[in-house]
C-alpha cells in the first residue's frame, strides 16, 4: 500500500514574493527563479515521501487495498476529509464506515458488510490553504530557500542574509551560511515531523 497523489495543492504554502521580501539577499533575485526553489524544498517536505510525513496545503492522494478484510489505514496525520471509498468499483457510503486516528495516521473500518473486491479510498489531507500552513513551516522553506539560493549563485559570495523578525546572520562563505541555515531548519520543522511508532 503506497498512496498515490491524485490532485497536488493549488497554491504553494509561501508564494515568492513573500520570500523575496523577507530576505534581503534576495531582493534582486527572479521571483521565476525562487518559485523553482520553493518547489524544490516543498518537495523535500511534503507528503507521503517528504521529510515531515505529512501534507501542507490541501491535496488529494488515494489508497488501495486487495480487500475490506485488510487493514484499511490512510496514512496522514493531516486528514481534512475520505471523499470516496469504492470496493471492486462500486460507492461505499460514508455510513457505512468510520474513521479513527491511529498511531500511523487514520483507520477506516466497515460499519456494515462490504461487497468483496479492491477498495480504493481517496482523500484530502494538508492543513487547509496556504494561510493555514504553520508560520515555523514556511519560515523553515524560506531559510531553505535562502540556502540553495546562495549556494547556485555564480559568484558565491552571499556574505550575509537578513529573515524579517527572526535574525540576520553574516557569514565568510556560503558554505558556513548552509551550515546555519540547515541547523535552523531542522529546528523550526522538528515540532511538525511525524515519528514512526
Amino acid at each position: 500500500m503506497r498512496p498515490v497523489l491524485v490532485s497536488p495543492p493549488a497554491q504553494r504554502p509561501i508564494e515568492p514574493e513573500a520570500v523575496i521580501a523577507n530576505v534581503e539577499t534576495l531582493a534582486d533575485a527572479a521571483p521565476s527563479v525562487i518559485g523553482v526553489l520553493i518547489d524544490a524544498a516543498v518537495s523535500h517536505l511534503d507528503g507521503w515521501s517528504g521529510t515531515l510525513g505529512r501534507c501542507l496545503v490541501e491535496q488529494t492522494w488515494k489508497v488501495t487495498y486487495g480487500s475490506p478484510a485488510c487493514r484499511l489505514l490512510i496514512p496522514f496525520r493531516d486528514l481534512i476529509a475520505v471523499t470516496s471509498v469504492k470496493v471492486a468499483g462500486q460507492d461505499i457510503p460514508t455510513a457505512s464506515f468510520t474513521v479513527r486516528d491511529c498511531a500511523e495516521g487514520h483507520r477506516l473500518s466497515p460499519i456494515a458488510a462490504w461487497p468483496i473486491g479492491e477498495v480504493t479510498i481517496e482523500f484530502t489531507a494538508g492543513y487547509g490553504g496556504a494561510e493555514q500552513v504553520p508560520a515555523a513551516i514556511k519560515q523553515a522553506i524560506t531559510l531553505m530557500v535562502t540556502n540553495l539560493y546562495a549556494q547556485a549563485s555564480e559568484d558565491g559570495r552571499s556574505r550575509s542574509f537578513t529573515v524579517d523578525g527572526a535574525f540576520t546572520e553574516a557569514f565568510n562563505s556560503p558554505e558556513q551560511q548552509g551550515a546555519q541555515s540547515n541547523a535552523a531548519v531542522r529546528m523550526l520543522l522538528a515540532p511538525f515531523q511525524l515519528i514512526a511508532i
